[in-house]
């Protein structure tokens, strides 16, 4: 008697819902981890840095590296703008908006989690520099240095 052995897998909605799914808790996990860590530095007393575990770094760091990447090779993408510049750019924008895909509403919703915990990671730095923890500095000189290269690329 001869089974054959078949894989089975999800259909295209369940794996399109999933998909989604991770992606967006993936995001909220690199922003809650790094609120986290900016929180506990802001309240920590004066020359404390707050202790985190190495697998806590290894974690924040990969998922920093991984919403970071994400942000960058968004903004290296180059498409042609779809309207002129003119008075009304900013109405047709956001028109625009509600024909977006689920995939650029993602890219934008790991943006602005990327710039709201990198701002907070580089003004953490900057005033309390004493008590930032590495895995802060590291997520503040990152963005930083996607800044430089984001406002370089957008005036040359």
């Amino acid at each position: 008697m001869s089974h054959s052995t078949r894989a089975v897998e999800l259909p295209e909605v369940a794996r399109t819902v999933v998909s989604i799914t991770i992606v967006i808790l993936t995001g909220l996990a690199f922003a809650a981890i790094f609120v986290w860590a900016i929180v506990q530095t802001w309240a920590s007393a004066p020359g404390m840095t707050p202790k985190t575990s190495d697998s806590f770094s290894y974690v924040s760091t990969a998922l920093a590296a991984l919403v970071g990447g994400i942000v960058a090779v968004g903004f290296g993408l180059k498409q042609p703008p779809t309207n002129p510049p003119s008075a009304g750019r900013l109405a047709r924008s956001l028109d625009g908006l509600s024909r977006l895909g689920v995939s650029q509403v993602l890219l934008i919703l790991y943006v602005l989690l990327y710039f709201a915990c990198g701002f907070g990671a580089l003004v953490t730095w900057v005033l309390r520099t004493p008590e930032t923890p590495e895995l802060v500095k590291n997520l503040a000189v990152t963005f930083l240095g996607m800044l430089i290269a984001i406002v370089g690329a957008f005036f040359s």
